[in-house]
């Protein structure tokens, strides 16, 4: 068993002129403090067996003085150029590759002194991804979300299931790391409070968002990891209109290594929707209007408009409105299925429209089956399509 490791971690920066722009940067320093591991060599010896693969430990800065006598290790950078790349490599995941397995860290215990905005937290969130990779440990959920743990189901649906339509076969088997998923579709409260606009047809703060193309539910995640200082997961250029919505045209990138808002990949969402089952509904093999809002006019009831979030029971992961309400934008171009098992897929290379998923409150209920596949232009918006998020 390993020495349990506690550490504070702090980034400063110095500028020229209190600037704060990452180019006028002089000098940059990474000072990891340690605790519980006494001083002198044999800190030295436990630092490199867990931090050796980080870095080259002889090119650090001892002080003595710091943290009660233990030694203080210092990493500077002294250009843009150079703090760019060590972000850079520190987004790559290598970098925490040399730990004990059995190490014990409180990963909470960063300090982070803020100088250069999302810079320095693209630092500590690719520094905390890593650490949670590595030593498995899981970050906390955020709030209005669920843990999804990873696993392995079968996608798409049986040829023997009622309504089933060719593109959600072959079956096959996939395997789907975790991820947090919101518990409901985004509100209309939360898309305005980031965006500044709301053009939903049918209008209240706790109705889900609609009227909202492929490309406003992307520049949504964008801008709201970026207002909570977390890393951007897309890149958008070539917006068109430069301002405005809806967008209609962009050029949309996806770094996976990023720890903001998404919109879920097609196996993400199936899976999560089906919470483990294998019935055409994660409520069984039927479905009635007393658990989704949908068009059930023959038998049921036809309420011809969204509700509000969370207005049905969840399924058996705790997420609400899978089936119904609206449709679901998904990261994917819609294709055809790849033959033979597969681990996180995300569709076709390219396509011309994006997958939407879970059917609405103008769909029969044989469009709200798990394996139902819509899709729609990535420029399109209708009275019936929004959008819910993933988080690593």
């Amino acid at each position: 068993m390993g020495a349990r490791l506690d550490y504070n971690m702090s980034i400063r920066k110095t500028s020229q002129s209190g600037s704060t722009n990452i180019n006028n940067l002089v000098t940059t320093s990474f000072d990891v403090r340690f605790r519980g591991m006494g001083g002198g060599a044999n800190h030295n010896q436990e630092l490199q067996s867990r931090f050796g693969s980080m870095y080259d430990i002889s090119s650090m800065r001892t002080d003595t003085r710091a943290v009660g006598g233990r030694p203080q290790y210092a990493q500077s950078v002294h250009n843009s150029q150079d703090y760019n790349a060590w972000i850079s490599s520190i987004e790559g995941n290598e970098v925490w590759s040399g730990y004990y397995p059995d190490t014990l860290i409180p990963l909470y215990e960063f300090i982070v002194q803020e100088h250069f905005g999302t810079r320095t937290q693209a630092l500590r969130d690719a520094l905390r991804s890593a650490i949670h990779r590595h030593l498995g440990v899981q970050a906390p959920v955020p709030a209005g979300f669920v843990r999804i743990n990873g696993g392995t189901f079968m996608m798409g649906s049986p040829g023997s299931e009622t309504g089933r339509d060719s593109d959600e076969g072959p079956q096959r088997q996939v395997t789907v790391s975790s991820f947090n998923m919101g518990m409901y579709p985004v509100t209309q409260r939360e898309y305005q409070e980031v965006m500044g606009n709301n053009h939903s047809n049918f209008r209240g703060d706790n109705l889900p968002v609609e009227m909202v193309t492929w490309f406003d539910a992307i520049e949504y995640c964008i801008w709201r990891s970026l207002r909570e200082g977390i890393t951007p997961a897309y890149t958008m250029t070539n917006r068109v209109p430069t301002t405005g919505h809806p967008i209609t045209s962009a050029t949309v990138t996806w770094n996976r290594n990023a720890n903001g808002y998404r919109l879920p990949t097609e196996a993400e969402w199936e899976y999560a929707c089906r919470a483990g089952t294998t019935t055409p509904f994660n409520t069984g093999n039927n479905i009635t209007t007393a658990q989704a809002n949908y068009d059930g006019n023959s038998p049921g009831t036809y309420r011809e408009r969204t509700t509000t979030v969370g207005s049905f029971p969840a399924n058996a992961w705790g997420l609400y409105d899978m089936h119904g309400n609206v449709w679901e934008w998904c990261w994917d171009w819609y294709g055809s299925y790849a033959i033979g098992a597969q681990t996180d897929p995300t569709g076709a290379v390219s396509g011309i429209v994006r997958v939407i998923r879970g059917g609405s409150w103008g769909n029969v209920g044989a469009g709200l089956r798990s394996a139902y596949r819509g899709y729609d232009g990535p420029a399109s918006w209708s009275i019936g399509t929004g959008f819910r998020l993933v988080r690593p």
